[in-house]
């Protein structure tokens, strides 16, 4: 008697990997895109740092300073687009709506970070200490275009009680 697998047996084995591949592959995709918005986290929050470190110390609110005056390096390449400053990583890129602090005449400190998905359609976006231009402070947001649920759902994002996309 010849020793091997039979062509049934080995269909039912291809079949069973493939069924479990199916049923992983999104939860790993899905694992894989928390850790990048995780990484854009870190940024976004890292400059807010900085920013209130710079008004600290400076005392400066909202007057000629702009992101690449921070006292902080993010890796990535930095380009001028518009008169913003842009910081391009591997899987984001990174910029802020700098000193749009309202109407108020005194000014103040105010910068509205985003990190845009690159070749995704979604950003992360985390509203300044004092940015008073919607959104609130400390929590981290998620935009697409065209206001689609699946890019913030596959990024890890929760509709809150607002109706808004929110990384917890």
């Amino acid at each position: 008697m010849k020793k091997g697998f039979t062509l049934i047996e080995l269909l039912v084995v291809v079949l069973i990997i493939g069924i479990l591949s199916a049923v992983a592959l999104p939860q790993y995709t899905k694992a894989v895109e928390k850790s990048r918005v995780s990484e854009a986290k870190i940024l976004l929050k890292s400059l807010s740092d900085a920013e209130d470190l710079y008004v600290l110390s400076n005392g400066d609110l909202c007057g000629t300073w702009k992101l690449e005056d921070l006292d902080i390096t993010l890796p990535g390449t930095t380009k001028d687009v518009d008169g913003r400053t842009h910081v391009t990583t591997k899987n984001f890129e990174i910029y802020a709506d700098e000193c749009t602090y309202g109407n108020d005449p005194g000014g103040g400190h105010a910068l509205d970070l985003y990190a845009d998905r690159i070749d995704k359609d979604y950003s992360v976006r985390f509203v300044g200490g004092n940015y008073d231009g919607g959104g609130t402070h400390g929590i981290f947001y998620c935009y697409t275009e065209h206001d689609e649920a699946e890019p913030c759902s596959q990024a890890g994002a929760v509709k809150n009680a607002d109706g808004e996309w929110v990384f917890q």
